[in-house]
């Protein structure tokens, strides 16, 4: 058996069900400026909302694809997207799962997303591109957390969200984030008091079950000086795994996700981002994520998981103003069959005393492409500042690719830089030992990718970490490891 062939790629797609569902709303495909308002007129948005949107469509039509990416985006056919699909009953969001529609429910428990809300400190829940689920925890609620859908952010919190819109990642970044301005859908806001310390996660999870439609999601989490939260975030898709991709001829186009994620940290507040993502194999993940931390003290820490997806473009990054402000980004990134994976991270310095710290993990097996790509910067004014990136990949065979496109800008000699990347192998003697010890090839792979990431894992919260060993098993093993 090859090593193609004996990958766990190969295997069906653990979360490919399409559901059977009725739509309410299904705009045409193709985005203008009739779709754009046709939007806004269903989220009853206010008009500085819709200019906002307007602008982002402009920088959408005005800016190209970007060039160097390691994919082509060529075959993305906007002309033949939806860019909103509403299902039927979902129009409202609930706070009791059972008011959500049958059959939008009967998804949410497959993904044991209902066994999960009593234990979290708050939970959203998407479908395609609604919000259909969203409770907080009251005592939570009393001391003056607000955690809702964006669509409620601008128009019940306009005071506490509107000043922040856009200030972390405006409508001009790229054309992609243009894209999210002119026609997102769904998404969370999340503000968190003065001294406010969120002890539990919050947590929002999006689905995309129909092909040729435009998921595009916006988060913008504000922590006040000296709160803290720690917010999870997943999500999949009804699909196809890679070797249905490759035989398949499609009706429709592949699914587009394109999200904007804005965090804002104040004096002393901390803010945990976590993402487990797990795509099928024919979604466009083509993302932008960026946190400030503009407080004195403050911290933003990013940990990612990627797998599946068959093209993703991801570097989630912190600029670094407030004095003493800090960032560290752990990416884990998983590269299969069919599959390139550009991803990496940014950390810009722009304060005295700021540092960053960059932990990269990529895995490359049955002719995958891992490619990180990332940014250390350090402005004029960012003294004793510390910049530091670990880069490792490892690969499973000898038609697997793996690349570092390591960027450094330092503007000041105060400031102390270490870049670091390696390159292995998978050994033979570990798997030849692992099987002696009575594994098989597979759930010997999957101990290794274990070992790998262990320390980007152990960061997670105890529910996580066990997703994550689950995900390891699903795709180098058998289910029982982990």
């Amino acid at each position: 058996m090859s090593v193609r062939d004996s990958l766990a790629l190969d295997r069906p797609y653990e979360y490919a069900w399409v559901d059977d569902i009725e739509y309410e709303v299904v705009l045409p495909p193709g985005i203008d400026e009739a779709t754009v308002r046709a939007i806004s007129e269903i989220k009853n948005e206010p008009d500085w909302m819709l200019r906002l949107r307007l602008r982002g469509l402009a920088s959408f039509q005005r800016k190209a694809d970007p060039r160097w990416l390691s994919f082509s985006l060529d075959t993305v056919d906007f002309d033949r997207i939806s860019f909103y699909m509403q299902p039927k009953g979902a129009s409202e969001q609930v706070t009791d799962w059972a008011e959500v529609p049958e059959d939008v429910r009967q998804t949410m428990d497959r993904l044991r997303l209902t066994e999960q809300t009593d234990i979290l400190a708050g939970q959203v829940a998407q479908y395609d591109s609604s919000t259909v689920f969203h409770k907080l925890q009251d005592e939570l609620c009393a001391l003056g957390v607000i955690f809702c859908s964006f669509e409620e952010a601008i128009t019940e919190h306009e005071e506490i969200f509107r000043p922040w819109i856009g200030k972390v990642i405006p409508p001009a970044d790229n054309k992609y984030a243009a894209l999210n301005y002119a026609a997102f859908s769904g998404g969370s806001a999340i503000y968190v008091p003065p001294g406010v310390k969120v002890k539990e996660p919050l947590s929002n999870y999006f689905r995309i079950n129909s092909a040729g439609m435009f998921q595009g999601e916006r988060t913008l989490i504000i922590c006040d000086e000296d709160a803290e939260l720690t917010y999870y975030e997943g999500c999949s898709s009804a699909g196809q795994n890679l070797k249905e991709k490759k035989s398949a001829k499609l009706g429709l186009p592949e699914p587009l996700h394109s999200a904007v994620v804005e965090l804002v940290a104040l004096d002393g507040a901390v803010i945990n981002y976590v993402t487990i993502q797990e795509w099928a194999a024919d979604v466009w993940n083509l993302v932008t994520k960026r946190g400030a931390c503009f407080g004195e003290g403050s911290k933003i820490n990013w940990v990612n998981f990627e797998s599946g997806s068959g093209h993703t473009a991801k570097y989630p990054g912190t600029v670094c103003i407030g004095a003493g402000s800090s960032t560290t980004i752990d990416t884990v990134t998983i590269a299969g069959p069919g599959q390139v994976q550009d991803s990496g991270a940014k950390v810009i310095l722009a304060g005295p005393h700021t540092s960053g710290t960059v932990n990269a993990k990529g895995i490359s097996f049955g002719g995958g492409r891992g490619i990180y790509r990332g940014l250390l910067e350090a402005r004029e004014n960012a003294d004793e500042g510390k910049l530091s990136s670990n880069c490792d990949a490892l690969l499973f065979d000898d038609i697997s690719e793996s690349t570092t496109y390591p960027s450094i800008d330092v503007r000041n000699s105060s400031v102390h830089v270490a870049h670091e990347a390696t390159t292995s192998k998978i050994s033979q003697d570990q798997l030849f030992y692992l099987m002696s010890r009575g594994l098989n090839e597979r759930e010997a792979q999957a101990m290794i990718v274990s070992g790998f990431v262990a320390g980007t894992a152990e960061k997670l919260p105890v529910a996580y970490y066990a997703e994550v060993q689950r995900m390891i098993s699903l795709q180098f093993g058998d289910e029982s490891i982990g």
